[in-house]
């Protein structure tokens, strides 16, 4: 009896050490398949978020647009990300952001909301995101902060610089001011130099009061204070459309691929200390 126990007890065991190794295979197997899952989603839907400037318009010359496959909000599913800018006439940057439903079945247009921007945009501008190789990220109480920096043009010779953050909630985008540097001209002095003079905010859109002011309004390790920083690499590629007479078409296997790569090289490098 004794040794039929000490069997049955070593066959347990076994059973039991199969159980826990194989979902650590099978988790790796099924996260694979869903990531590949959204990515061909992504793929099929390609005319809902791929940016077009109309069946007249030559593809091209007349723009640029990148395209980057990221989970900004680490839910575990999928955005893809759009960025263009149009270089005909003035330069016009317009992002959008899909993200995959929970069911796998369709996109969602994320839409943008700006907190308390101060300058006035029309919208979140990720395109500078495209320039970079990776993004300062602060990450607090689940939220994943993303910084970034844009210049908006009032005048030929006045312009705003703003220091932002961009969050992903609940499948919105949210822009928020973080500081502001306002530079302007103010005619030429007698010897004919061009006078500059230039002003700095917070993120309330009151005047910086430092010694340094430039310091203090690229310091963004004071807008988060104890969250963990670190920075975001994110994978922009081009994605081509074709026109067949009037229709654009796409060559899915193209598309899959970039996506593919463009997510491989999306993740967190936790190596920034605050």
């Amino acid at each position: 009896m004794g040794v039929r126990i000490i069997k049955r007890l070593a066959a347990a065991i076994l059973c039991a050490a199969l159980i826990i190794s194989v979902p650590a295979c099978a988790v790796g197997t099924a996260k694979d398949a869903d990531i590949e899952k959204q990515l061909k989603l992504i793929t099929d839907n390609a005319e809902e978020w791929w940016y077009v400037y109309g069946p007249d318009t030559e593809i091209g010359p007349m723009g640029f647009n990148c395209f980057a496959v990221t989970d900004l909000d680490h839910n575990g599913r999928l955005e893809i990300i759009g960025t263009w800018t149009n270089c005909v006439g003035t330069l016009n940057s317009v992002t959008s952001v899909y993200e995959v439903n929970e069911a796998r079945d369709a996109l969602i247009y994320c839409p943008e909301e700006i907190k308390n921007l101060a300058v006035s945009y029309s919208e979140p501008d990720l395109s500078h995101y495209v320039e970079v190789e990776s993004i300062t990220t602060y990450i607090s109480d689940g939220v994943y902060s993303y910084i970034g920096y844009d210049t908006y043009r009032e005048e030929a010779d006045e312009h705003w610089d703003t220091v932002f953050a961009i969050t992903l909630e609940g499948g919105v985008v949210y822009e928020s001011g973080l500081s502001y540097r306002h530079d302007w001209t103010e005619g030429k002095s007698a010897s004919g130099d061009i006078i500059f003079a230039g002003a700095y905010f917070d993120s309330n859109f009151q005047p910086l009061i430092s010694d340094d002011p430039e310091a203090e309004f690229l310091d963004t390790d004071r807008h988060f204070p104890g969250a963990e920083k670190c920075e975001t690499n994110v994978g922009w590629g081009k994605i081509n459309g074709y026109w067949e007479g009037r229709k654009i078409v796409f060559n899915t296997e193209e598309i899959i691929e970039t996506l593919r790569e463009s997510y491989a090289e999306f993740g967190l490098v936790r190596e920034i200390e605050n």
